[in-house]
Order: C-alpha cells, then structure tokens, then sequence
C-alpha cells in the first residue's frame, strides 16, 4: 500500500509549487472529514478555490497563506528534504510544517509523509490504536497545533523529539500508513472495500 501510492504522491508533490500545495490542500482536507469523502472535497476545492464549502473556518486562511507562499514553501520543503540524515530531515520538515496555519505536528507529518516518505500523522485514530492517552484524560499537549505553535523554541524542540519518539514507537512512516489503512477498514468495513482502497483514496482524491 504504502510502496503503491505514496511514491506517487511524492513525485506529483516534487514537481513544482502547484503541486506542492496541492498535496497541503489534501490535508486541510481531511481534517475533521471522513477519508471517503475528501476526493468529492477536492473536486469542490478544484473548482471553486477559496469559495469552496470544504474551506470553512481555519481551512480558508490556510489555504490563502499556502496559495500566496507556495513557492517559497515548495523551495524551503525541497531544500530541508535534502538534509543527508533522513531523522534530522524528518525533523525539520515536522518543524517547517507544524508552524505553518492550519497544521501542526500531527497534520504537519501527514504532509512530510505525503511528499518525503518520513514522519507521519498521529492522528485519532492512532492515538486509540497506539494507546497514546495511557491513562490521561487529554492528549499530549505537543499534539496539540495550537499549543505548539505558542511554545517558544526551545520547548518546541522538545516536542519534536518527543512526537518523532511516538512515530518511532508506532513502527514507523511506512508501517504507520499501512496499519492505518488496514485499521480504517476493519472500522469502516460498508466504507472501504479493503485496506489497498483505503491507501488508494489518497491518489484518487489528488487524481493521481
């Protein structure tokens, strides 16, 4: 699943800034949405630009901002994946990403997994698989985007190493994508045919 469709992703993500944000427009549109129905949000995004329906709240200021500065987003991303150690990559782009309106460290792996094959996305999902609460009543406040983005730099980087620890800890990029897919669909059984449609609706909502 993962060998099928992300490097797909990944190259229409290298191909330019269009692309590239794009790919960041995906995410904003899977938040708080069923993956089911993010090719139809797509379409409407496509279509309709920053007048579309699925940009609401949050959405429509994050996707002017990737609009307006997609070039230096796609140059600086481009830049920080050519980093030669792939942890240290990794972490720069969760920290580029995870700054940025509308991500965050959770939906800012998604990006870095969409594009690079590195991080990934901690989702609430994963947070029940993974057992990330283990006893808490609220989630770890580094995954929370808000939080986050208020800290200063150095509790920043601690945040970093403690959210690269917890993707290390559910296998990492790849099996994070493949279990999660076969995850949803043993959710979701009467939405997803099998755990390849899952990873599949991912192409699809980019038409790739």
């Amino acid at each position: 699943m993962f060998e099928s469709h992300q490097p797909r992703i990944a190259a229409y993500a290298k191909r330019g800034p269009d692309e590239f944000a794009r790919v960041v427009t995906f995410v904003y549109a899977t938040v708080q949405r069923s993956l089911d129905t993010v090719p139809g949000a797509m379409k409407d995004i496509d279509r309709e630009g920053i007048e579309s329906k699925f940009l609401w709240g949050f959405k429509r200021d994050a996707y002017q901002h990737v609009q307006d500065n997609k070039a230096s987003i796609y140059n600086d991303a481009m830049e920080l994946s050519c980093t030669a150690d792939p942890d240290q990559a990794e972490r720069e782009l969760l920290a580029m990403f995870g700054a940025m309106p509308g991500l965050g460290l959770v939906k800012g792996g998604f990006v870095t997994q969409l594009a690079f094959g590195l991080g990934g996305c901690i989702d609430g999902h994963n947070v029940n698989r993974f057992k990330v609460l283990a006893g808490r009543k609220a989630l770890p406040i580094y995954l929370r985007a808000w939080h986050y983005k208020r800290s200063r730099p150095a509790k920043r980087a601690e945040y970093l190493t403690a959210y690269q620890a917890l993707l290390r800890r559910a296998g990492g990029c790849e099996a994070l994508w493949d279990d999660w897919c076969i995850y949803l669909r043993s959710r979701f059984p009467a939405k997803y045919e099998s755990a390849d449609y899952v990873s599949r609706l991912h192409c699809e909502a980019l038409g790739l």
